[in-house]
């Protein structure tokens, strides 16, 4: 008598061997969804839209309309965490990064407001104070530039001091910017700061906005207002890369080995203090929280700290480099990359695991090619898909196992998850793809372990418990005996669920493996030497 019965499906585990594999795991799973516990297929991916590029975002905007927006690089985009009718875009091949908005795209402009390069001129129709002259204040000018967003940037360096006559006018001149600069910037207007001496300090306060280069000031230093904000308000680096966003309204990214970041909610103010240096050259970042995950070419690093001014950076004490920048996945708790010896985790706890460490020796991480992965996080789950193929995997952290996919057609080149949308999107060189969008399913193909026995056993029935999708019977029974198939049997007709069927009286060995394919949902399998074995318990 001898009986084998699977009513859970599980992943698969490549490092274990398999006759050593957990009774309900595999040694093949692929195109399976294995979510309910039950065997079933997956949806084939939905034909969504032309479109060109190597990179893509689909922004979800104010007004309802959902746009696609691609470029001919890798770019990253984010929407602005102040103003939800803009986005800003990042990549380490763009003179600058750049912001767009709803009423220009597909324009773009800077973001961030470089600084004057040049100090003001300053002159006086009735001369400067002499020693011997009454003198009404001492006087020194900075000036600004306001971007057609009213964002202002750092100030520039301030002109000459000089002392001021009793009632009379200062000519203050001003340096527009250069013509490469102004284009990103839209129309520039000028603030003018003018510098009050008081007893310990002097401080730069506003004195007018303007849209001339020139401006007679007459002003009483009483007439004066704030004192100048954006002292520290530099424009990001050029070429910033890697842009993300976190909960309390910075933007993030990197330039070389550092990793800047944006004042809270002022994403075009990326103050120079603010940029945080590691040992080693980034590939790209992640985040939970306020915490920033730094994945470079050596070890992952953390950045943290409430107070932008007040960042720290520690080194995770595992020599794992990322190996891909698109593999890196943001879950909200933790942080994963591709590493050389598994998929890698930095959680919380600021420590860091290899968590496919027992699904993948070395060896068979490395031939799976982790360089070309691609992932998002979506369900809980890890999809890694490789770039330039049409295949991947599905890592369940809570199953601690692997499915792998192969889902035809075109080769991918890039992916985005859309929380908008609550969908993977898979761009091949010319059309976007929605993950399982579509209404016809992709046919599995599952392995079981391989069942061993001390003594020989016949196996004479089997039945299979389930139900096909869409009424449409789609299921192959395959049994292999001692490493061959003895018996490959279609099960086409919804009467042959939930009932015994015959085997071959070639079933007869020491080893069994059970290997289902199609489309057809399967709760239950059970494969026995007589009838009895496999009817309903009791």
């Amino acid at each position: 008598m001898a009986r084998i019965a699977i009513n859970q499906f599980d992943g698969v585990m490549p490092i274990v061997a398999p006759r050593l594999v957990p009774e309900t795991a595999a040694q093949i799973a692929i195109n399976c969804n294995l979510e309910r516990g039950r065997l079933e297929a997956i949806r084939d991916p939905k034909y969504v839209k032309a479109l060109d590029g190597i990179s893509f975002f689909r922004w979800a905007r104010t007004d309802g309309v959902h746009l696609w927006i691609n470029w001919s690089v890798d770019a990253h985009a984010i929407l602005h965490p102040s103003v939800s009718s803009r986005m800003c875009i990042a990549s380490s091949t763009f003179d600058y990064t750049r912001v767009t908005d709803q009423d220009i795209y597909p324009t773009y402009r800077r973001l961030g407001v470089p600084a004057p390069t040049k100090a003001p001129d300053v002159s006086s129709p009735e001369g400067f104070a002499s020693d011997t002259d009454e003198v009404a204040r001492i006087s020194a000018y900075i000036y600004t530039y306001v971007n057609v967003y009213g964002e202002e940037g750092p100030p520039s360096d301030p002109s000459i001091v000089h002392k001021v006559k009793s009632n009379a006018t200062v000519v203050v001149t001003l340096h527009p910017p250069v013509a490469t600069t102004l284009t990103p910037l839209g129309s520039v207007k000028f603030r003018i700061y003018r510098v009050v001496v008081g007893t310990n300090n002097a401080d730069y306060q506003f004195l007018v906005e303007t849209t001339d280069t020139l401006y007679n000031d007459t002003k009483q230093d009483a007439e004066l207002g704030e004192t100048c904000p954006t002292v520290s308000y530099d424009p990001p680096p050029d070429g910033l890369d890697g842009l993300i966003g976190t909960s309390n309204g910075q933007l993030i990214g990197f330039h070389d080995n550092e990793v800047c970041f944006s004042e809270p909610y002022i994403p075009y103010a990326w103050p120079i203090e603010y940029r945080i240096p590691v040992e080693s050259q980034i590939i790209g970042l992640g985040y939970f929280g306020t915490t920033i995950v730094a994945c470079t070419k050596t070890r992952p690093y953390i950045v943290t700290g409430y107070d932008p001014s007040a960042l720290a950076a520690a080194q995770v004490p595992f020599d794992q480099p990322c190996l891909s920048k698109k593999s890196i996945v943001s879950t909200g708790t933790a942080v994963y990359y591709a590493g050389p010896d598994g998929l890698f985790m930095v959680d919380e706890s600021y420590t860091g695991q290899i968590v496919t460490k027992a699904l993948f020796t070395r060896d068979q991480w490395q031939a799976l090619q982790p360089e070309t992965i691609m992932g998002v996080w979506h369900n809980e789950r890890y999809y890694a898909f490789f770039h330039g193929s049409n295949t991947g995997f599905i890592y369940d952290p809570s199953r601690s196992d692997i499915v792998m996919f192969d889902i035809g057609g075109q080769p991918i080149i890039d992916i985005l998850y859309s929380s908008s949308g609550d969908c993977i999107y898979l761009k091949t060189a010319t059309k976007v793809f929605a993950w399982g969008g579509a209404d016809t399913w992709r046919s599995y193909r599952w392995r079981s372990r391989k069942f061993y026995f001390n003594h020989q056993r016949a196996m004479a029935v089997f039945r299979i418990d389930g139900d096909p999708p869409d009424d449409a019977m789609n299921l192959c029974f395959t049994l292999l005996v001692d490493d061959v198939p003895v018996v490959s049997k279609r099960v086409i007709q919804r009467s042959e669920l939930g009932v015994p069927l015959r085997l071959p009286a070639s079933a007869y060995g020491h080893t069994f493996e059970i290997e289902l394919e199609g489309t057809t949902s399967v709760d239950e399998i059970r494969v026995a030497s007589s009838v009895d074995e496999v009817a309903d318990d009791e």
